[in-house]
C-alpha cells in the first residue's frame, strides 16, 4: 500500500522558493515521493501567504490542485472539535490551525506521515501518547 503523506506548508514553500535553505532537500524529496500529497486549506493558506511575492509559485499550487498532485480530503468544519481541542492542548507552543488540522488528519487515519519542517511535530502526540510519524530533514 502506498504511503499517504500529509503535506505541511514548510516543504511546499521550500520546494517552490529556491532561496529557502531547505530547498535542495525539499526538491529531492518531492522528486522521490509518490503523489498525491494530502493536505488541508489552512496549510495552503499559510503557504500562499508565505509565497505572496512569488506569483508563479502560487500558480503552481493551483495547477497541482487541478491535476490532483495535491488533494484535500479534510474538512475543518467536520473536525472542528478535534482541531480546536488540539490547539487548546498545545497553546503553550503555540499550535497553528494548520498544524492542528494536520494532526487531526493523522488521528482520523487520513494520512500516515507528516511531510514537514516544523519541529513541533516531534513534540505533538496523537491518539494519546503516540509519536507523530514525520518526514523531515535531520
Amino acid at each position: 500500500m502506498k504511503e499517504r503523506l500529509l503535506l505541511d506548508a514548510g516543504p511546499l514553500v521550500s520546494f517552490l522558493d529556491r532561496r529557502e535553505t531547505t530547498h535542495p532537500w525539499a526538491k529531492e524529496t518531492f522528486r522521490v515521493v509518490k503523489t498525491p500529497f494530502l493536505t488541508c486549506e489552512p496549510v495552503l493558506t499559510e503557504a500562499c501567504f508565505l509565497l505572496q511575492y512569488l506569483p508563479h509559485a502560487i500558480e503552481q499550487i493551483g495547477v497541482w490542485l487541478e491535476t490532483g498532485k495535491i488533494q484535500m480530503p479534510f474538512r475543518i468544519q467536520t473536525a472542528s472539535r478535534s482541531v480546536f481541542t488540539l490547539m487548546k492542548k498545545y497553546r503553550n507552543l503555540p499550535m497553528s490551525l494548520a498544524d492542528a488540522s494536520l494532526l487531526a488528519m493523522v488521528e482520523a487515519g487520513i494520512g500516515d506521515r507528516v511531510f514537514t519542517l516544523d519541529k513541533h511535530f516531534r513534540v505533538y502526540r496523537h491518539s494519546g501518547r503516540r509519536v507523530v510519524p514525520v518526514l523531515m530533514p535531520e
